[in-house]
């Protein structure tokens, strides 16, 4: 689901959009034939006039349709017709959003003036896609989240924060998480549109945004069908409405290539952690 930050942004570049073709059009208005096209249907055939003035008075001719130039008359008569109905619903539109980004300020209830603890609010008050940041957090301390219940055996790693992970490339991970510090999940349950539960790697508070985002490391990436199945995931998170470089990230490692620390690090800063 689209936040805030990207509805403001999109709206932006909406009335970018709109602004390029309202110049366009101003830009070519003046160049049009003076007059209008109008059209008449007879005999299951369609007549196309050129209706212009001349000499005090309203002239209409037909276009021939069968000439090069009655083809090149006809699209700017039509392109005109086109600009003349358009050009103030542009002119609306644009206004409309500049006035609307102005005045806009994101509805941002875990955001205090003062003080370090995050307010408890009710989770009525939150926006969709909003987290209960105080809930989060003392839920997180507290472990009190659902965990990956597949191949437990496999947490074989203690990281310095006590956590058990499957990996010395998470162990990288966490460790850096830890000393930032930032509040995590490791393997936590996230439920995608399609009504299915994946657990991704690390769920991370955003610091100064106050958002969740996911990391992800595919460690076996020489794997030809490991790596099918972490592009599929990618996907999935796609269809859910995860932006890649903004809601998730990725590590990847081979064998001959493993996950170094200064790799973790250059993530890191990629999602502005630190």
């Amino acid at each position: 689901m689209m936040g805030q930050k990207e509805t403001f942004q999109a709206m932006q570049i909406l009335l970018n959009d709109y602004e390029a073709i309202l110049s366009l059009m101003d830009q070519k208005w003046c160049h049009y034939p003076p007059g209008s096209l109008s059209e008449t249907h007879r005999d299951d055939k369609t007549y196309y006039r050129y209706n212009y003035p001349a000499g005090g008075r309203q002239h209409q001719v037909t276009i021939p349709t069968n000439t090069a130039e009655g083809v090149q008359l006809m699209q700017e008569l039509q392109e005109k017709r086109l600009a003349y109905h358009t050009r103030p619903l542009l002119r609306r539109n644009t206004q409309a959003l500049r006035t609307a980004l102005a005045n806009l300020t994101p509805y941002e209830p875990n955001q205090r003036v003062a003080g370090t603890l995050p307010p408890a609010i009710p989770d009525s008050f939150l926006l969709p896609g909003q987290i209960n940041l105080a809930t989060w957090i003392a839920d997180t301390i507290a472990a009190n989240f659902p965990t990956n219940p597949f191949k437990r055996e496999s947490l074989l790693f203690n990281t310095a924060d006590g956590n058990r992970v499957r990996s010395k490339s998470e162990v990288f991970w966490c460790d850096a998480l830890a000393a930032i510090p930032a509040y995590y999940r490791y393997e936590c349950g996230l439920l995608l549109e399609s009504g299915k539960m994946i657990y991704p790697d690390f769920t991370i508070l955003h610091p100064h945004e106050k958002r969740l985002v996911y990391v992800e490391h595919f460690g076996r990436m020489d794997d030809s069908r490991y790596a099918i199945e972490q592009l599929s995931k990618i996907q999935a998170y796609a269809k859910s409405g995860y932006v890649l470089g903004h809601d998730l990230f990725f590590t990847t490692e081979t064998k001959d290539r493993p996950l170094t620390k200064q790799q973790v690090n250059l993530t890191i800063r990629q999602i502005g952690l630190l």
